[in-house]
C-alpha cells in the first residue's frame, strides 16, 4: 500500500465487575478498568487491542496510555507505511521503530494496545 495504511483510531475506557473480587500485597480488585482501543485501516481492515495498565508494574495509568496513545503511538503509526499485502513479519518490521519507542518509553501497556 502506498501512503498510509491506517485512516482512523478509536480509544475508549471500559470498566468490568469481577464475579470474585481478588487481593494481592499490591491492590485489591472488584473491578477491572481497562482500555480498549480499535485501529482502521485505509483498506478497510479493522483491528482491536486492550490496555491493562498498572502503576505497579508499569508506572502507567489509564490516563496515561491514553495520551500516549493519542499523542505519540496514533501520529507515529499514521505516517507508517505498510507493504501491500503484508504478511505478519512484515508487518512487524513495519511496525519495530514503535516498539523500540514505547520500549525506551517504558510505555508497555500504550504499546501492548
Amino acid at each position: 500500500m502506498d501512503g498510509a495504511a491506517f485512516s482512523g483510531i478509536g480509544v475508549w475506557r471500559a470498566v468490568f465487575r469481577l464475579r470474585l473480587p481478588f487481593s494481592h500485597h499490591s491492590a485489591a480488585r472488584d473491578r477491572v478498568e481497562t482500555l480498549l482501543v480499535e485501529v482502521r485501516a485505509a483498506n478497510g481492515g479493522v483491528g482491536h487491542g486492550q490496555a491493562l495498565p498498572r502503576a505497579y508494574l508499569t508506572g502507567e495509568s489509564l490516563g496515561s496510555v491514553s495520551t500516549a496513545i493519542r499523542e505519540t503511538y496514533w501520529p507515529a503509526l499514521k505516517k507508517t507505511a505498510l507493504p501491500e499485502n503484508p504478511g505478519p513479519e512484515a508487518a512487524l518490521a513495519a511496525l519495530r521503530p514503535l516498539y523500540r519507542l514505547a520500549d525506551a518509553r517504558r510505555e508497555n501497556a500504550a504499546w501492548a494496545a
